[in-house]
This record gives structure tokens, sequence and C-alpha cells, in this order.
């Protein structure tokens, strides 16, 4: 269950710095630097992706053990969605 807690922080915290540097560079007035900001938020949000990927991985693991996952936060649920879609 530890390794669950950690993979939803780490897909929190991700996703949330994914959004943020989206907003960034939406704002950005700067054409140049919008675009740059653009590239660095892809980057954040591929990481959230894997991120996102890692706790679906954690969470199959649980149930396969037998073990019902911990709920998810409601920023995550998603991922469980993603998950069932997959199956």
């Amino acid at each position: 269950m530890r390794a669950h807690g950690v993979a939803v922080h780490a897909a929190l915290v991700s996703s949330e710095e994914a959004a943020r540097r989206r907003r960034i560079a939406a704002t950005s007035l700067d054409q140049a630097r919008s675009a740059e900001l653009g590239t660095v938020a892809e980057q954040f949000e591929a990481l959230a992706r894997q991120d996102w990927h890692q706790l679906r991985g954690v969470r199959a693991t649980l149930r396969a053990q037998g073990l019902t996952p911990p709920p998810l936060p409601e920023a995550l649920r998603f991922v469980d969605d993603a998950e069932e879609a997959d199956a």
C-alpha cells in the first residue's frame, strides 16, 4: 500500500505541475517564449502520463493480489476509468 501512496502523490504533483506549466505557456504574451514554455509544458504532461500509467500498474498489482486499492483523489479518478476502458 505504501507504493500506492507514493504513486498517487507523484501523479498528483506531476498533474498539477503540468497544468500549471500549460497555463503559464498560454498566458505568455511573447510568442517565442510561449512556444518555448509550451514545449516545457509538453514535457511535464508526458511525465504526468508516465505517473498515471505507473499508478494504474500499482492498482492492478494490488487487485491481482486480491486487495482493494484505496479510493483515488477526485483529480485522479480517471485513472481507474482508463484502466476499465483498457480491460
